[in-house]
């Protein structure tokens, strides 16, 4: 799965990002959290852009912020790695997104 930040995300969508933030927030635009960090997942927003582009109604935008608490080994064998990003590589590993 492609991860993108809010940058990436609005280049793709030729959008501002301040407007993939806003739209974001407001639920309109499918995102997750890694930690404190906005994200979104490029299939969903492909989704998303064909969706808006067909005058369909927008795939459900679901916004989520808990992740379980996994114990996983360091991601690349580095040592003191986030726990969003240790949650984020089980999270991958398993095909849970």
């Amino acid at each position: 799965m492609d991860i993108l930040t809010p940058k990436e995300c609005a280049d793709f969508l030729k959008v501002c990002t301040n407007t993939v933030r806003k739209e974001a927030r407001a639920g309109r635009l499918p995102h997750f959290y890694v930690g404190k960090l906005l994200r979104f997942s490029r299939f969903q927003i492909e989704q998303y852009s064909v969706g808006a582009g067909q005058g369909q109604e927008t795939p459900s935008c679901q916004t989520t912020t808990a992740f379980t608490n996994v114990q996983t080994p360091p991601i690349g064998g580095r040592v003191g790695c986030s726990p969003a990003a240790k949650r984020l590589a089980a999270q991958l590993a398993s095909g849970e997104i």
